[in-house]
């Protein structure tokens, strides 16, 4: 019987594969970790944010000074960690530093990050003003950028405001699902971005 070639009309978007890593084990190892990922060619090593860890804005300008073209970028900041100004100032001064090589991942913050807002003396807030810091962040650090700059912003949103808050600010969004959501969930999220008011074309990932 004749064979029967199906073909896949899929639009071209640009692939990015990068390490979520974290300096636990010292300087050497880390700088030796960012040193193979870039080797290896990922585009980018990334860091989770969180008190029980170093901060990730030094961690991750050793890791760019350590390397030749490895992106570096935060997965993802808490937001209630820090103040607007102090996020944006923090992430405007890596990018600028690192000669445009890092991105600022930033989200809401998972429940654990309300022990560790208290324990830095501040408030973690209700969802509606955990979004609202996300957006001040965001602001901020297009200001401090200004037009001669522009540093990536990935935006980590599950619900429903968050999504259409990520499609109208971020340069990536990464779909925040539960690992056993199914294909018709991640599906429904992503309709949402791409739908969203003042969406525009970008990247979407789902860890």
């Amino acid at each position: 019987m004749p064979s029967s070639e199906v073909v896949m009309d899929i639009p071209a978007k640009p692939f990015r594969f990068g390490v979520v890593a974290t300096p636990h084990a010292g300087p050497d190892r880390w700088i030796a970790t960012a040193r193979r990922v870039e080797e290896l060619g990922y585009t980018t090593l990334l860091m989770p944010d969180g008190i029980q860890l170093p901060s990730p804005f030094p961690a991750l300008a050793i890791a760019a000074q350590a390397t030749q073209e490895l992106r570096v970028g935060t997965f993802v900041l808490a937001a209630p960690l820090r103040t607007p100004y102090q996020a944006a100032y923090e992430a405007h001064s890596l990018s600028v530093l690192t000669a445009g090589r890092f991105d600022l991942g930033i989200g809401t913050g998972r429940p654990v990050v309300e022990r560790q807002a208290a324990t830095v003396g501040l408030p973690f807030g209700t969802a509606a003003e955990r979004r609202a810091q996300v957006e001040r962040t965001i602001a901020t650090l297009r200001e401090l950028d200004g037009d001669a700059h522009r540093t990536p912003v990935l935006m980590a949103a599950r619900g429903p405001k968050a999504l259409r808050l990520a499609a109208r600010l971020a340069d990536t969004v990464t779909l925040a699902a539960d690992a056993r959501a199914g294909r018709s969930e991640v599906a429904a999220m992503a309709a949402a971005v791409r739908t969203a008011p003042g969406s525009a074309p970008r990247t979407s990932n789902w860890p």
